[in-house]
């Protein structure tokens, strides 16, 4: 689910790197994926457990076993909130 909400801007990203110089359909595309981006991140909401101070959405993926580098993601009460508002400033 985060690797999912920290992907939606990259791609917006990416898209509007493809597209020809026509200032408001790069426009129409940042304030899309920005929105999506807001919006997933306030439907995470729902699904996040105020009742523990675990972290929650845990995705931790090992990268490169000799040098023991891992990508890790998770929230918890105090970053969650950070999230929120990191997404509604963009």
């Amino acid at each position: 689910m985060l690797t999912t909400l920290l992907l939606i801007p990259v791609l917006g990203a990416l898209l509007i790197a493809l597209m020809p110089n026509r200032h408001n359909l790069i426009r129409h595309a940042a304030i899309a994926a920005s929105a999506i981006a807001l919006l997933y991140s306030w439907w995470l909401v729902f699904s996040f457990d105020t009742s523990t101070s675990a972290m929650q959405f845990v995705v931790s993926e090992e990268w490169n076993p000799r040098l023991g580098t891992r990508f890790a993601l998770a929230l918890d009460g105090i970053s969650f909130p950070m999230v929120l508002l990191t997404t509604l400033l963009a």
